[in-house]
């Protein structure tokens, strides 16, 4: 009997999983590759065992996440410069510790986290493009979220990947009409991450879009139209920020502690567009760096703002402008444009040329490498 014959229809994997496993796969042992390389080439340090592995993913606020995970929120400042933890987001140190639990190690529990939902993320990316594209366009969102040139960061023990996977998750349920699922994700997304907040742009024009379809519907009795029981998910990111903004009174006293003390880490206010200018000054290589790519991402969804949702292209503008309101995150641009996913999706659309998008995969997975060498040894390029 043939092989073929013995398999089960049950055992096959979809094509569009088995892609995504295949990508995460080899990207991701090329870049622990790299981070091996780097520590050995770069620093002349070499690691052995589990110890290697963590440290080549555990870089920058990671240790903030591993201790987090570890001990819990505290009002006590950490240095002398008043850093404290509160300032960092509670989910994903608490899927962090829950993870532990089983891996006995908090930085590979981060590590396995933040590599699950990478996968999921990717999936979602698939789903959610997949409602207006073709299984090509999909698979291509896919792999450049992936290859993005601060991609990695999304296997470290840091939030990014969480967050992309909440975002894009709610933001699918929220176009399938499943208001109940998006509300639930919707509510954790601003536990993950400050701007998570912004997910509420998306859910009200979606909800809106779906219950008021044209302008003559809007004027036909609009407010019976809107006032339905799903209304309430646009409530749930409130819902979510005001926990933690709760935590924070419980711990400090205050309820913006979390706001206030990122002060200690340079946050102070700027006007984006004088930030931006000032940004793209050669004389530091770091900063102007992440300024050239900011200006790159304005212009790609400026320039191709027809190529996604409208909700996705707002929630994606936002997430690029709101870093630029701070100073400290000059050193950080990479990692946040990291999560501004409809920059892949209008990437995979306008690369339907097989030529042009091979050589922009093949650019972007050189770049990602030689960041990735950056960024495990603590370069200050991408923080």
């Amino acid at each position: 009997m043939e092989l073929k014959k013995l398999r089960h229809p049950a055992l096959k994997i979809p094509e569009e999983i088995a892609y995504i496993l295949g990508l995460f796969v080899i990207t991701r042992l090329a870049l622990t590759a790299i981070g091996y390389a780097a520590h050995a080439v770069l620093w002349g340090r070499t690691f052995s065992g589990l110890e290697a592995f963590t440290k080549i993913w555990t870089v920058w606020d990671g240790a903030w996440y591993v201790n987090l995970a570890r001990d819990g929120y505290s009002a006590l400042p950490v240095n002398d410069a008043d850093m404290a933890n509160y300032a960092f987001f509670p989910l994903y140190p608490a899927l962090v510790r829950l993870a532990s639990y089983v891996l006995v190690d908090y930085a590979l529990a981060g590590i396995v986290v933040s590599n699950v939902c990478l996968l999921v993320a990717c999936y979602y990316i698939y789903r959610y493009v997949s409602l207006d594209a073709d299984e090509a366009t999909a698979k291509r969102s896919v792999k450049y979220l992936i290859l993005f040139p601060a991609a990695f960061v999304f296997s470290a023990v840091l939030t990014e990947s969480l967050f992309v996977a909440l975002v894009v998750a709610c933001l699918y349920y929220a176009r399938k009409g499943n208001w109940v699922a998006a509300g639930i994700l919707g509510f954790f997304v601003p536990l993950a991450r400050l701007p998570g907040l912004a997910i509420v742009v998306p859910l009200a024009y979606e909800y809106t879009r779906q219950r008021v379809p044209s302008l003559a519907a809007y004027k036909d009795h609009a407010l019976q139209r809107l006032a339905k029981p799903e209304a309430m998910a646009l409530l749930f990111p409130f819902a979510g920020l005001g926990l933690f903004a709760a935590g924070n009174y419980y711990l400090t006293g205050d309820f913006l502690g979390f706001i206030k003390i990122q002060a200690t880490w340079g946050g102070r206010m700027v006007l984006p567009p004088m930030e931006l200018l000032t940004r793209l000054n050669p004389d530091n290589g770091a900063v102007f760096t992440g300024a050239l790519f900011t200006v790159a991402a304005l212009a790609l969804m400026f320039l191709y703002f027809r190529k996604v949702d409208f909700g996705a292209w707002t929630l994606g503008l936002i997430l690029i402008l709101i870093p630029l309101f701070s100073a400290q995150s000059c050193y950080s641009m990479l990692r946040y444009l990291a999560v501004v996913f409809p920059l892949f999706i209008i990437t995979a659309k306008i690369t339907k040329d097989r030529r042009v998008d091979t050589a922009l995969t093949i650019a972007l997975a050189v770049v990602e490498g030689i960041f990735m060498a950056l960024w495990t040894t603590w370069s200050p390029l991408i923080v």
